[in-house]
């Protein structure tokens, strides 16, 4: 069936050819019986086929109906003379038989041309639709894959931004309420089911306090930290290292003996490892390096807590300068800048310090300066996240903000809204009338990376990018 339908389709032209033909010779021969092939009018109606099937179909079906309009022209005007052996046709008549081929084959060839610069152009059409929907599903794609990233992203800035606001809240002066705050912060974050804090060094170890074991298993776990290779790799690196670092045999050892991750505690004050994390049971998928980067985190966090709860560093750096700003005191600065830095330059994640001088400072009277205090220590209670560090600079009149996991961008905005909130506040400081100003500087910290990275910075290099910081300032 579809064969004969083609079939037809082919000559479909031709027949209408026959058919418009048909119609001119049926009007001849009824309604203009005395002029033969439409002779001697002023149009004859055999152009009509002509040029309606050189219009419709092009060159060959054209030249066709011209055959049979000059034939039936022909036979019309001069068969009964051909019959008698009289074959005479007067110039006009030869004129306009070869008129029905000229046309035909002219407006066949327009039609003919246009015909293939239309298939052209729609085959252009349609390869630029092809392209725009494979650019379209592309571009789909590309945004799927970019919300994707960005969920990631933001996944991940919320993840580290939570672990530093619990970690916060293990500072104590209590050991034991410490080593449970670790050992819980490691199993939240990494969905652990078995995790384990030693404390002391290699040869004089014990455990500090561990989830998924019980009291009696501590001296299996003792001998187990001592003799397991990934254990062992990790106090001498004194790096995060989870058993896709060379360790796959750790997988396959038994359940009881296994360890899939471990960080050690290293105190930044003297730089001697002060005991080990280890994460022995968790889900597969779960043995990332975005997750080792947390473990780590959180072995600092616990170092930094350990060396405040034995030496009582904290009860005595913690003292709020005053109560009006909120702010931490310059000594507690130099400390926790350090921290941060080496805390960013080890899990090379990003940290911004913004230092904020107040002009003209030491011109204000020191009723105004209290009240002055008082709207930055407000500003600063609504303006900042809980992770960020306020304190005193090393001059009365400039403040510092340490802030992890920020970017400089970050860093900007939120200097521009320090800014905007605390001149927006209608006190006037001088007697002069002139009105509050502060200028800010903003210094991002990035971790060296590459073959020659470093894990801890010098005293010198903290220096040199705080003064880089104090010179932009001014």
């Amino acid at each position: 069936m579809p064969q004969v339908v083609t079939r037809v389709k082919q000559y479909l032209p031709y027949i209408e050819g026959l058919v418009f033909v048909s119609i001119a010779v049926f009007i001849n021969k009824f309604f203009f019986p005395d002029s033969p092939g439409f002779r001697g009018l002023p149009f004859s109606p055999l152009w009509i086929p002509i040029l309606l099937i050189a219009g419709r179909y092009g060159t060959f079906p054209s030249l066709f109906t011209s055959f049979i309009c000059a034939w039936y022209y022909f036979f019309s005007v001069s068969l009964e003379n051909f019959i008698f052996g009289i074959f005479e046709l007067t110039m006009e008549d030869k004129v306009v038989m070869f008129a029905f081929f000229f046309v035909s084959v002219f407006l066949g060839q327009m039609y003919d041309r246009l015909h293939d610069r239309i298939v052209i152009l729609q085959s252009d059409v349609e390869d630029i639709g092809e392209q725009h929907r494979n650019l379209k599903q592309h571009f789909e794609k590309l945004e799927r894959t970019n919300e994707e990233l960005e969920r990631r992203v933001v996944g991940k800035h919320t993840t580290l931004n939570s672990l530093y606001e619990m970690a916060r809240q293990l500072d104590s002066l209590d050991e034991n309420a410490l080593y449970r705050g670790v050992i819980e912060l490691t199993c939240k974050f990494l969905y652990a089911s078995k995790a384990v804090l030693y404390i002391g060094n290699i040869n004089e170890i014990k455990v500090g306090a561990a989830f998924g074991y019980l009291p009696e298993d501590y001296p299996f776990l003792i001998e187990k930290v001592k003799s397991n290779p990934l254990a062992l790799a990790a106090w001498k690196s004194e790096e995060p290292l989870s058993f896709r670092n060379d360790f796959e045999e750790q997988a396959t050892l038994e359940a009881k003996k296994r360890i899939y991750m471990a960080a050690t505690i290293n105190l930044i004050s003297t730089g001697k490892v002060a005991g080990l994390l280890t994460v022995d049971e968790l889900p597969f998928l779960a043995v990332n390096s975005p997750n080792l980067r947390i473990l780590g985190i959180i072995a600092d966090w616990t170092a930094q807590n350990i060396e405040k709860t034995r030496a009582f560093i904290d009860l005595q750096a913690r003292e709020l300068d005053d109560q009006l700003t909120g702010v931490f005191s310059y000594s507690f600065f130099q400390i926790r800048i350090a921290e941060e830095l080496n805390r960013s330059q080890r899990h090379n994640v990003p940290m911004s310090l913004i230092l904020m001088k107040i002009q003209n400072y030491s011109k204000m009277e020191q009723p105004v300066q209290l009240d002055l205090l008082s709207v930055i220590g407000l500003v600063f209670q609504n303006s900042i996240r809980q992770v960020d560090i306020p304190c005193r600079f090393s001059n009365s009149e400039t403040l510092a903000l340490i802030l992890p996991l920020t970017e400089s961008a970050g860093a900007k905005l939120l200097a521009d809204k320090l800014k905007f909130n605390i001149e927006s506040y209608s006190f006037k400081p001088f007697k002069s009338n002139e009105e509050l100003t502060l200028k800010f500087s903003v210094a991002e910290f990035r971790p060296q990376t590459g073959k020659k990275r470093i894990y801890s910075l010098s005293k010198e290099m903290i220096d040199q990018f705080i003064q880089n910081a104090e010179e932009e300032l001014g």
